[in-house]
């Protein structure tokens, strides 16, 4: 991964648009990953600012070398990849288990909202 990031540093400052712009484009896909798997495993919302800072640097450096258009174009489709590695490689917690109709997803959700059944002085020794 090291050798990555320096080839894009390099790549970033070559005179070459479409170095410059496939570097911008693993920046962006890298980050929105970030932003992807953060929001998969249900962490704070204010997790995902901060790669979410980076891709919109990447845009900005697209949008100047190429159009606001394509820049937009090539954001988005860098979100679609980024979306399908999020989905293949990262699992939550729960198993991944989040369809609601699933009859697993249903039967843990009723586990978690049955109140504990044990009195409370059960197990203190004291007698009522």
């Amino acid at each position: 991964a090291g050798l990555l990031l320096a080839g894009v540093a390099v790549a970033n400052f070559s005179g070459n648009d479409a170095s410059v712009l496939a570097a911008q484009a693993y920046i962006a896909f890298f980050h929105l990953g970030g932003v992807l798997y953060h929001r998969k495993l249900r962490h704070h919302p204010a997790v995902g600012c901060a790669p979410a800072v980076f891709v919109v640097l990447a845009f900005i450096v697209a949008a100047l070398r190429t159009n606001l258009w394509i820049a937009a174009l090539g954001t988005v489709g860098c979100g679609g990849v980024a979306a399908v590695f999020v989905w293949l490689l990262v699992r939550t917690p729960d198993n991944d288990v989040e369809d609601e109709d699933d009859p697993q997803h249903q039967q843990q959700q009723q586990q978690q909202q049955q109140p504990d059944a044990t009195p409370l002085l059960s197990n203190t020794g004291m007698s009522t």
